[in-house]
């Protein structure tokens, strides 16, 4: 008999690598669910342990008489830029038993373009909430609840989108299962793009622009809240990308580029998923976006409750 309760940093349980175990260190550079480094307009805070938070402790997991549970990981990806940094809790059945996952290292949670490192999750895990941090309980949530099918080694990140707390949505979405990324021998990145910029209509995302003469709707007539389907992409909204691309976002039937991102260096082999947000700096051209790379899509990186790896492409003019 086995269980298992959520945990950060890296451990290993029952021959599996668990993001659990290690003491919390200071962030540092580079995965890259959305990766490279740290967006410059939305640096990772790193705050010491709040004296009364809730340490999780995963020499003693809580036990679950008379069966087995599997263990499979969740992440948090916060893309509500009206929304102040969250703590979020994993429940199984209801949060009577759960506390917050980054309370016990770093008391200033996860802000905003800033997506979480992956959590080990119960195969009973029922639920995910959104809290305030600094909160020692998970009593009392922001918004609804995800409600959350873990599968035992799986990969899930549920999304954080909307405008503001009012509006807030959570999204859950399977991610790229580590032992398919790269099995068919092939080395290009395999990138999934999801619009999350509020009030934007219909997008299609592509290599090449309009006004290049050679644009490719790769991840074609994109909506608030999703991801491409196929034939484009695979089930889950991936596809392979060149390593040095020039790609660009514009609505169906446009006459130009909304946005243009060029020769992006997209680095070492790599799984992501790329938010398109809002371009809150350009508050004069509403349907502007920026992309949000989160790289390393079902790895764990080694430090820090942030992943390091999220990080704004630069957008041409």
């Amino acid at each position: 008999m086995r269980s298992f309760i959520p945990a950060l940093l890296v451990a290993c349980v029952a021959g599996r690598v668990v993001i659990g175990c290690s003491t919390p260190s200071t962030q540092s550079s580079p995965d890259g669910a959305v990766d490279g480094s740290v967006p410059t307009d939305a640096p990772v805070t790193n705050g010491d342990a709040a004296s009364d938070a809730p340490k999780v402790d995963l020499d003693a997991p809580v036990p679950h008489p008379g069966d087995d549970a599997g263990v499979g990981y969740v992440r948090l990806a916060h893309v509500n830029q009206g929304l102040g940094p969250v703590d979020f809790c994993i429940g199984e059945g209801d949060f009577k038993n759960a506390t917050p996952l980054l309370a016990a290292f770093a008391s200033t949670g996860l802000a905003t373009t800033q997506a979480s490192r992956y959590v080990a999750a119960s195969t009973r895990a029922t639920a995910l909430r959104l809290v305030t941090p600094g909160a020692t309980n998970c009593a009392t949530g922001i918004g609804a609840d995800a409600n959350l099918k873990v599968n035992d080694s799986s990969y899930t990140t549920v999304v954080a989108f909307g405008a503001n707390t009012m509006d807030l949505a959570l999204s859950v979405m399977a991610d790229l299962a580590p032992s398919a990324a790269f099995q068919d021998g092939a080395t290009d990145p395999l990138v999934r793009v999801v619009h999350a910029a509020v009030g934007v209509g219909t997008l299609n995302f592509g290599t090449g622009g309009i006004l290049d003469g050679n644009f490719s709707a790769d991840y074609p007539s994109l909506t608030f809240g999703k991801t491409a389907q196929p034939p484009k992409t695979d089930s889950l909204g991936y596809r392979r990308v060149g390593y040095w691309t020039v790609m660009s976002a514009s609505a169906p039937a446009a006459t130009s580029d909304t946005a243009r991102w060029a020769a992006i260096e997209w680095g070492e082999p790599a799984t992501g998923t790329l938010f398109l947000i809002n371009d809150t700096q350009l508050d004069a051209q509403a349907q502007k976006v920026r992309a949000l790379f989160c790289k390393r899509d079902s790895q764990a990186p080694q430090t820090g409750v942030a992943n390091p790896s999220c990080v704004f492409l630069v957008r041409d003019p």
